[in-house]
């Protein structure tokens, strides 16, 4: 209930959980339904079942249909959305495409983390879509991001999965040649703000050049590809605010402006991303995502416009009320 909390009092109504590395993740879902019948849910969940580090198709066969559960199941506090996989791993072990800064790549010999092998990883994949289910991969490095998409067009040949809502995660680097096979699966991708944290960080494994390139949302709006932004919490603090703020400005908390390049000025643009986008995403866009008669009317009150004014603004916007399915669950204290 304090984890609710701590989400509504930034505006937060909806959440996606995309599986758990520790595998507790069924005995969590157990739990949230305990909430959600009981009434004390606050927040509305998207649960993707946990595949991360499995190489063996019949083990993800097993895992989904032992489950007992079903893509798209349940109602609109509590569904099931997908499966969840990686490939490869994050800040210090992204897998790119050419070696880490030194003496991080080690004289050249070291590109990153392949967490699982290319034909396993193509294995596992075909192995889910033949059972009808969707594929949301964990992706950092370019050097990943090929072994997604020959996955995942391994997949396509045999079932579509354009316009089944299958993404990749993160997608911090990304050639012009993926962005285009990305394109062509129809492809979402869900982004987050770890540079406007993590700047040095990347700046001193990959080198400037690259961390300049890290989510370039810019580019990937230029596309025309559906954008979901989120957080990545607890990786990054779950604050939507400082999102919008740093992909619109390309700041970082500590290193200055990296990509500038990228920065998206429209910031209804960078709204409708944790919105209306994350909606669609989760195939809920004809109940939430926007303020519509119909709808199930979950908004929030802020201290100031998210559209308009000084970018530094929305570091130090709140939300001064949160409503779910148009019920009061959160009020600031200076709010009356």
């Amino acid at each position: 209930m304090t984890t609710q909390r701590k989400l509504n009092a930034v505006g937060i109504t909806s959440v996606r959980i995309p599986g758990s590395y520790k595998g507790e993740l069924f005995q969590d879902y157990k739990l949230l339904k305990q909430v959600r019948d009981s009434g004390r849910m606050t927040l509305r969940f998207n649960v993707l079942l946990p595949g991360f580090g499995i190489r063996d198709p019949a083990k993800i066969h097993d895992m989904i249909a032992n489950s007992g559960l079903r893509q798209d199941e349940g109602d609109d506090w509590l569904r099931i959305g997908g499966v969840k996989l990686l490939v490869d791993g994050g800040f210090e072990g992204g897998h790119m495409s050419k070696p880490y800064a030194e003496p991080y790549g080690k004289g050249g010999a070291f590109s990153g983390l392949t967490v699982v092998p290319p034909e396993n990883f193509t294995a596992v994949v075909k192995e889910v879509n033949r059972m009808g289910w969707r594929v949301a991969t964990h992706d950092v490095g370019d050097g990943g991001l090929d072994e997604v998409l020959d996955a995942y067009e391994a997949a396509d040949k045999e079932q579509p999965i354009a316009d089944h809502r299958w993404t990749v995660e993160h997608a911090f680097i990304a050639r012009p040649e993926q962005i285009a096979r990305m394109k062509k699966l129809g492809l979402i991708l869900s982004v987050q703000d770890h540079l406007y944290l993590a700047a040095p960080v990347l700046k001193k494994y990959w080198g400037a050049e690259r961390a300049n390139r890290v989510t370039p949302l810019k580019t990937y709006l230029d596309n025309g590809f559906l954008l979901v932004g989120g957080t990545d919490s607890s990786v990054v603090p779950f604050n939507p605010f400082w999102e919008i703020y740093h992909f619109n400005t390309r700041d970082t908390i500590s290193d200055g402006v990296y990509g500038a390049d990228q920065r998206v000025e429209s910031r209804a643009t960078l709204l409708r991303m944790i919105t209306i986008n994350f909606a669609m995403l989760t195939g809920e866009d004809k109940v939430k995502g926007s303020i519509e008669p119909g709808k199930l009317a979950d908004f929030a009150v802020l201290s100031d416009d998210i559209l308009t004014g000084p970018a530094k603004k929305l570091l130090t916007m709140k939300a001064l009320a949160t409503y779910v399915g148009g019920k009061e669950v959160y009020r600031d204290a200076s709010f009356h």
